[in-house]
């Protein structure tokens, strides 16, 4: 679900407010959630979403949806190209509590026709998982951040939870 969102005209014009929810197995904020779920929480969510392709470059392959987050878990952030909506890419990186559990994604959302995969992850991971690390510090010196179990949804917008 969406709690922040900071809009650009200039990559695209989406309806996303805050309250807006998606499919976490096709979100990168989705997915950096879910990465921190124990894998029998991970698959008792999954087992109860619609698991169906959004568009031709969904990961439509029976074991995607839980493949994936157990990559994004090794890699530390995820990126989705045009999985939930054809032009639309995005990158995310979890925020985390002072104990280290995930509370939280940031992301970037992109127009996939003027941004390839390879100059999201060059050019705009760097800043966003150095925004987020900050955001972690600041966490764990004032040691807030949100109890409780973190819900796996989320998509492309600045902050989710």
């Amino acid at each position: 679900m969406y709690v922040a969102r900071v809009p650009t005209s200039r990559i695209m014009t989406a309806s996303i407010t805050v309250g807006t929810r998606f499919p976490a197995y096709l979100t990168s904020v989705g997915r950096v959630i879910l990465a921190d779920l124990p894998d029998a929480e991970m698959e008792t969510r999954l087992a109860r979403a619609d698991l169906r392709p959004h568009t031709a470059r969904t990961l439509a392959s029976a074991d995607a949806p839980r493949a994936e987050p157990r990559r994004v878990r090794r890699q530390g952030y995820a990126l989705v190209d045009q999985e939930l909506e054809d032009g639309l890419g995005s990158v995310a990186a979890p925020v985390r509590d002072r104990d280290g559990a995930v509370v939280a994604g940031v992301n970037i959302a992109v127009h996939a026709g003027r941004n390839s995969v390879e100059s999201v992850r060059r050019v705009l991971l760097p800043p966003l998982l150095a925004t987020v690390a900050r955001i972690d510090a600041d966490l764990r010196i004032t040691g807030a951040g949100v109890t409780g179990p973190a819900p796996a949804a989320g998509h492309d917008s600045a902050t989710h939870r």
